[in-house]
């Protein structure tokens, strides 16, 4: 009788442990498929942070473009004021 209990214990033990390295292999894995996601994650947050740099530049280029078209726009205003200003100065001229 006592080895029939001694059997089944070390039966249930063998079963045991094998159900234990199941799961160890199991948490490794899921170990490295965490490492290996938080990698992925640091990786996409990088990429966000380096497209948020270059869209600051970007908006900042675009707002000294629109001074600089302001700029412009006023010269050629001003330019064209002068020209009317010229050509009437030119027509009373050939007038007299």
């Amino acid at each position: 009788m006592k080895k029939r209990i001694v059997c089944l214990t070390l039966a249930i033990l063998m079963c045991g442990s094998q159900v234990v390295s199941v799961m160890a292999d199991r948490e490794s894995d899921l170990r490295e498929e965490q490492a290996w996601t938080s990698q992925q994650l640091d990786a996409t947050y990088a990429r966000m942070s380096a497209l948020w740099d270059q869209k600051q530049q970007l908006e900042s280029q675009i707002e000294s473009l629109n001074s600089d078209l302001v700029n412009v726009m006023v010269s050629i205003q001003t330019l064209e004021s002068d020209i009317a200003s010229k050509e009437a100065e030119i027509e009373k001229t050939q007038a007299t």
